[in-house]
């Protein structure tokens, strides 16, 4: 056999083993990587992606996203003691939500009250604005308790009223004595509350 041919062989059959070493370290880091990768979606997913809370929409790990957290709570179209209307709002968020921009208005377009700037909601609480008549800064228009509308506005980034939330009443929902509102607080359907609640935890409807 000719030297070069049997020098060639025998480099080949003592490279195999390293090449075959190295394929299966590759195949093992490969492997490795995806494993890691796999256990990262794992524990993302179990803490809720970046640590956000779904039902949270202001939890404290993740931005506020004012406009779905806050909204109307409570309304009250006929004081018992014949003082003026008030509308509650609720901040669902853990952080506070400046409302600059934020307006309310009732199902007339040209009734409109539009927080002052510096105007803000505490994380978790309530906020109470007084319709006509009441303490400043208040609304220039009062509710119907025979039946009526008030509906929360914020901007967009073109300055545009958007509408966020609204509670809509019929003759009977909001009679003297009673308030119209959520239960639980900020995310249960509207009802007919005895007594109202200002600035408070709602109570369970009758």
């Amino acid at each position: 056999m000719p030297r070069g041919a049997d020098d060639r062989g025998t480099k080949a059959a003592m490279d195999l083993p390293t090449m075959q070493s190295s394929l299966y370290h590759s195949g093992w880091c490969y492997w490795r990587a995806m494993m890691n990768r796999a256990l990262l979606a794992l524990l993302l997913a179990c803490s809720g992606g970046s640590g956000g809370n779904a039902s949270d929409p202001g939890s404290e790990q993740g931005p506020v996203d004012p406009a779905m957290a806050v909204r109307i709570n409570e309304v009250v179209a006929k004081a018992e003691d014949d003082g003026p209307d008030w509308v509650e709002l609720y901040n669902l968020s853990s952080q506070d939500i400046d409302l600059s921009g934020f307006s309310i208005k009732d199902k007339n377009d040209a009734h409109k009250f539009t927080f002052p700037a510096g105007s803000v909601i505490k994380a978790k609480g309530f906020l109470v604005v007084n319709g006509k008549g009441g303490v400043e800064p208040h609304l220039d228009f009062a509710f119907k308790s025979s039946g009526d509308t008030v509906r929360l506005f914020s901007q967009d980034s073109s300055g545009y009223d958007v509408i966020r939330d609204q509670a809509e009443w019929q003759d009977g929902q909001a009679p003297k004595g009673s308030s119209y509102g959520r239960y639980p607080d900020g995310t249960g359907p509207f009802a007919t509350l005895t007594p109202p609640t200002r600035g408070m935890p709602n109570v369970a409807p009758k």
